[in-house]
């Protein structure tokens, strides 16, 4: 068996189904299918067991969700594969997703692939990333730096003039990627403590560190799409997976392993302080286009810390019970 489909949860529960249903239909027959469904609600989890069951698939349940790199290391343990791929559970994936990354892996010797990713709606149309690039520059002390750059975000791939062509790059991000398995099983797995963010920066700094490739293949093209209408789970799971204790603890951990100076990563958390407000973006829009840019944003916040306060004791519970299963 050359691969294992990894399906993994992001951030939201909702479009678990539509993806899944959408990558067992674009996925060749033959490969390992593993979905992570841990803390979902019953109904989205005997959907999914059922799905799987009809193509041999395995579901890897538990009381409480997860953090994704937990979620992908459980999968990691089951992989039969010479590669494993990791898919969110919010992508699409074109047809043909699958081949061209194991082509690329197995002519170039690539231990870490990725494809081209689109973001939102209409589908397959804006690129969220086509590689990219990192570094940790040395700084006094024998600290150092954190950069990362994404290739071609947020751009309409309409209004690029040049073919993006199978190539080596720094940075490929977890929508989906294909990883060699051994090598990631030498590597004691992915790390389990990072908890939310740079997950990415941590693999492919590592591969680059031990001089393995790692190519993006746009002849595979995947398109992260959230929902657009939250349920409450996804909002219950969106609020522990963005939680400051989880960021917090996985930024103090990366400084830590990699030495890099603690205030490198402000970006990172400030991304993380952002992104909490995105379940607003609609409520956004119209405040800035009935109030202008300046006071619309304003009024964002200040009705977005209301609305997430009732949400506090759920989370307080969550990870409470999280923290009980890792103790």
């Amino acid at each position: 068996m050359e691969t294992t489909v990894a399906f993994i949860p992001r951030e939201t529960v909702s479009r678990t189904v539509p993806a899944l249903r959408d990558l067992i239909r674009n996925t060749p027959s033959g490969s390992q299918m593993i979905a992570v469904v841990a803390g979902f609600p019953e109904t989205i989890k005997n959907e999914v067991t059922e799905m799987l069951r009809s193509v041999g698939g395995e579901v890897i349940d538990g009381p409480t969700f997860l953090p994704p790199n937990h979620a992908r290391n459980l999968a990691l343990e089951k992989a039969k594969g010479r590669y494993i791929a990791f898919v969110d559970n919010d992508v699409t994936v074109a047809e043909n997703w699958l081949s061209p990354l194991v082509d690329c892996a197995r002519e170039t010797g690539a231990a870490i692939v990725g494809p081209m990713t689109f973001e939102g709606y209409p589908e397959f149309r804006r690129i969220h990333m086509a590689g990219g690039e990192i570094s940790a520059p040395p700084l006094a002390g024998g600290l150092h730096g954190y950069c990362e750059a994404h290739h071609h975000a947020h751009r309409l791939l309409a209004d690029i003039s040049e073919p993006i062509a199978r190539s080596e790059t720094e940075l490929v991000e977890f929508h989906t990627v294909l990883v060699e398995t051994e090598w990631l099983r030498s590597q004691g797995g992915l790390d389990p403590r990072l908890l939310s963010v740079s997950e990415h920066w941590d693999m492919c700094f590592t591969a680059a560190r031990q001089g393995r490739l790692i190519y993006i293949e746009p002849e595979s093209r995947v398109n992260y799409a959230p929902p657009r209408d939250l349920t409450p789970e996804d909002i219950r799971f969106f609020n522990l997976r963005w939680s400051m204790e989880w960021c917090t603890r996985s930024l103090d951990h990366l400084s830590e392993k990699h030495r890099i100076a603690r205030r490198e990563l402000r970006g990172v958390q400030r991304f993380v302080i952002e992104h909490r407000f995105h379940r607003f973006s609609p409520l956004k829009h119209r405040l800035k286009k009935s109030c202008g840019s300046i006071i619309g944003s304003l009024l964002t916040i200040i009705t977005g810390a209301c609305l997430l306060l009732p949400d506090s004791l759920k989370l307080r519970a969550d990870l409470k019970k999280w923290r009980s299963t890792c103790s």
